[in-house]
């Protein structure tokens, strides 16, 4: 981990930033989390670096009795990269949420722009876009059945580079799974799991503002006028406010 490394520990990050660290051979540019449980609340984690997996974090599990889990909640990834996997986020055996935040502007030179994952992966209430990927460049699932990355109330769309905003790869089929109200993009070969009613996709253009300063702690990007996600998402997990916290219902 170029700036925090988490190893069989229980760690919380609230109202932070972790910025421009290196693992220049290593995974997880901003957090490297091992046999761990870290909660990342209303912080920040922009512009570091790894050489292999995991540009703004990477989870890994070496010891099953210990399983890394990541709740990622009110934050804002961004302008991370990586020289592998995952350019925000790399989940390379763990238990990964991402709610009622922001990943843009990462990069990964092979899967998953914003996140790649290889384990359980849960988005909900989020937005990801401006990553860019070889493959995933919104995110890549290596997962499926269990194992799929599940997606509710969110916005895909709008990642560049060479991939589909959501993508399958290293041979799974169809590696999401969607509980609706999402905003999708582009979406690779063999994935049927956005085909609920209140799923939108094939719009590559969200109608989204730069990522900036729109209220609350951490950088977020506004809806524009016209933008096909108002008035079309859903709080199922109880949310009291976006992203922005208290003062933005």
């Amino acid at each position: 981990g170029g700036g925090i490394a988490a190893a069989n520990s229980f760690v919380v990050i609230a109202d932070s930033t972790l910025a421009d660290n290196e693992a220049t051979n290593g995974v997880g540019g901003g957090l490297a989390i091992y046999d761990s449980t870290v909660a990342l609340v209303a912080s920040t984690i922009t512009g570091n670096t790894a050489g292999n997996d995991g540009g703004g974090i990477d989870v890994y599990t070496y010891d099953p009795a210990y399983y890394s889990e990541l709740i990622v909640e009110g934050s804002t990834i961004s302008n991370n990269s990586a020289g592998e996997d995952g350019g925000g986020i790399s989940n390379n055996g763990g238990v990964v949420g991402i709610l009622n935040s922001t990943l843009s502007g990462n990069s990964s030179l092979n899967d998953g722009g914003a996140v790649y994952s290889y384990d359980v992966t849960y988005i909900g209430n989020s937005t990801i876009t401006d990553n860019t990927a070889v493959v995933g460049s919104g995110v890549a699932s290596a997962g499926s059945g269990d194992y799929a990355v599940g997606v509710i109330s969110s916005i895909i769309s709008g990642n560049v580079g060479g991939g589909n905003d959501v993508q399958s790869v290293g041979g799974t089929v169809d590696g999401f799974i969607s509980y609706g109200f999402n905003l999708i993009g582009t979406v690779g070969a063999g994935i049927t799991a956005f085909s609920e009613a209140t799923d939108i996709t094939g719009v590559t253009d969200p109608g989204l503002g730069a990522l900036g300063d729109n209220g609350g702690t951490t950088f977020t990007h506004a809806l524009q006028a016209g933008s096909p996600a108002l008035d079309a998402g859903n709080h199922p997990d109880g949310l009291a406010t976006d992203q922005r916290g208290p003062g933005f219902p």
